[in-house]
């Protein structure tokens, strides 16, 4: 049975699109072929290309994409609406203002809805058995809210290039805005590759979480 991804920002030019090709690439390459993973916006332009630094940077990180080519030369923005909300299985925005944005739109989202940073922390923190039962994730996921610590560490990513720029980013649950929160795209690529991966890691099946 498939499940649904939808990944939010503000325009779904640069954070969203690129957070999902990443995603998209991550659980596909762990062998999941049953996870879509779309993406859209708060105030998208319908129609809007990608920011091409954007692009640029993801085409840049160390995993690649497979074939050699642009993951998202075909992406085209779209806003986000509530049908869009309520066919997905998780909601991932970038900041908890898009939360309060997509629990206006479709109140009966807010228990699917986390940022990408709280979904990574949550999700590894939950350690559900089988967590090929997304729909089971993200119930225990949001059950753990206000249960487990959510200020974490910058990360240390796999785009060792940029590491010396994440610290520009805080270490909150937002992915701040490159273009109007004066953080560096680099710093804020950075970080959603290092979450998604650790989300995606969630994503590719039964885990264990050590007691203690």
């Amino acid at each position: 049975m498939t499940a649904e991804v939808l990944v939010v920002c503000t325009a779904n030019v640069c954070r969203s699109p690129v957070a999902a090709a990443l995603l998209d690439r991550r659980v596909h390459a762990s062998g999941r072929g049953d996870l879509v993973v779309r993406s859209a916006g708060t105030a998208a332009v319908t129609g809007a290309g990608v920011c091409p630094e954007a692009v640029r940077l993801l085409l840049g990180a160390e995993d690649g994409a497979p074939d050699g080519g642009d993951p998202l030369s075909s992406h085209a923005a779209r806003p986000v609406d509530r049908a869009a909300l309520r066919a997905a299985d998780l909601v991932l925005v970038m900041t908890r203002d898009h939360r309060a944005a997509v629990a206006a739109l479709d109140p009966l989202s807010r228990s699917r809805t986390f940022t990408l940073r709280e979904a990574a922390t949550l999700g590894e923190a939950v350690g559900v058995g089988d967590a090929a039962d997304v729909t089971r994730l993200v119930e225990a996921m949001d059950a753990a809210r206000g249960l487990v610590p959510l200020a974490a560490a910058p990360p240390s990513g796999s785009w060792r290039r940029l590491r010396r720029r994440r610290t520009e980013v805080d270490a909150g649950v937002d992915v701040a805005d490159a273009h109007t929160d004066r953080v560096s795209h680099a710093a804020v690529a950075a970080l959603l590759d290092d979450s998604v991966a650790r989300l995606a890691a969630v994503l590719a099946g039964p885990r264990r979480v050590a007691s203690g």
